[in-house]
């Protein structure tokens, strides 16, 4: 069986002292998180952070003490069964500014409860449930 690894990034921002979430929705109409095929030589922190400014246009800073990772497993174009692991970190966005890629049709930054009904796999949703437990104990230390 074949095995993929591909890396992503939960973004956040804190706008207006609320967080805020980016998801990308794909052209095939799903949305989910920056995140894309890990390449020979990369870690998987080097991969989501290139995924995030090739799909975003984006930068962020990476938060110590996050991974989370899922595996799946697909049938590819040449009905070969893949098997597929993600790993996703957490991010802050140095800029909202997004500039999406022509993998993805539209953009959203959205606070915790739209972005938890938006996201269109159970598996980036438990990603984002993680994240925004880590997110909000990190970003209420940080203004004590």
């Amino acid at each position: 069986m074949k095995q993929l690894y591909s890396a992503g990034v939960v973004v956040f921002s804190n706008q207006d002292n609320h967080i805020k979430y980016l998801l990308l929705q794909h052209t095939a109409g799903h949305w989910s998180f920056p995140k894309g095929k890990m390449e020979g030589g990369e870690t998987k922190k080097q991969a989501a952070l290139r995924e995030l400014e090739e799909e975003a246009g984006i930068f962020a800073d990476l938060m110590p003490g996050f991974e989370k990772q899922f595996t799946y497993q697909f049938y590819d174009q040449t009905r070969s069964l893949v098997k597929k692991t993600v790993y996703f970190f957490v991010g802050k966005a140095q800029s909202i500014d997004v500039k999406i890629s022509q993998e993805h049709q539209s953009f959203l930054w959205v606070a915790y409860n739209e972005a938890f009904t938006l996201v269109t796999h159970d598996n980036a949703r438990d990603v984002l449930c993680s994240a925004h437990q880590f997110i909000t104990q990190h970003e209420m230390h940080e203004e004590q």
